[in-house]
């Protein structure tokens, strides 16, 4: 759910009770590959700071390691 008008989005990710993956990369779409973007976990608080290119080429790595789980994912392009 990106949002280029602000430079923000979100991210859901949910693990199916049978899913047999623990973690998942996510590569973003529709980001300035030159900009930094703030990123924070909803669930744990935790924060990082990563580069456009990197959340499209590399992607954001999700961990949910148990089942029937899901994670929150906040993005905000950083430095206005």
């Amino acid at each position: 759910m990106h949002r280029p008008d602000l430079g923000e989005g979100f991210l859901v990710a949910f693990r199916r009770r049978e899913a047999p993956h623990t973690t998942v990369e996510f590569r973003l779409r529709g980001l300035d590959p030159r900009a930094q973007y703030q990123v924070e976990d909803a669930d744990t608080g935790r924060r990082r700071r990563m580069s456009g290119k990197a959340l499209a080429e590399e992607g954001l790595r999700i961990d949910l390691p148990r089942p029937h789980t899901s994670r929150l994912i906040f993005y905000r392009k950083s430095g206005r």
